[in-house]
């Protein structure tokens, strides 16, 4: 599990996605309210902790001085298998994320078990959510990652299901 760093992110760890966005250059405006990207990133691991997820590994990149980051973490239940009977554990799921403070992209989630986040804007995944960084963003956002965990704590079956159907065909 990791991010895609090829268009200049850095590996960074969790800590220094906590930095104020007045630090880079970047202040609020009426319609512009940048937050720092922990801020993303802790709202996931709190819904996930409600839910009964935890994060077995955590992946961050930052890139342009700051003001992207991007973000993806592998999840785990105490209660869900995902073990194949004859082929062990051949499959995670994951939630990855990116928040930008220079209005080139909308802020995001994306969660699965193909969850795919890339420095060069790309984030892929089974169930998604994209807001920018607007006035309501930090009202809004809860309820948003809250929807999209609830989805992939619902489907969980249904994803494990068809992992193992891949597996079980002979191709």
């Amino acid at each position: 599990m990791q991010v895609m760093k090829h268009c200049g992110a850095t590996t960074v760890p969790r800590h220094q996605l906590m930095r104020d966005p007045g630090s880079a250059g970047v202040f609020k405006t009426q319609t512009h309210n940048p937050y720092n990207h922990a801020a993303l990133v802790d709202m996931v691991e709190e819904k996930l902790d409600s839910f009964g997820w935890s994060i077995v590994d955590f992946d961050a990149g930052l890139s342009h001085g700051g003001k992207r980051a991007f973000w993806l973490m592998d999840i785990d239940h105490q209660d869900h298998k995902m073990d194949h009977p004859a082929y062990g554990k051949q499959f995670s799921l994951s939630i990855g994320g990116r928040s930008c403070w220079d209005k080139t992209f909308a802020s995001g989630i994306a969660a699965g078990d193909r969850t795919f986040v890339c420095d060069n804007l790309m984030l892929c995944g089974e169930f998604r959510l994209n807001r920018k960084a607007t006035t309501f963003n930090l009202r809004d956002l809860p309820g948003m990652v809250h929807d999209v965990i609830s989805r992939l704590n619902d489907r969980f079956g249904m994803l494990v299901e068809r992992n193992h159907t891949y597996m079980n065909r002979i191709i």
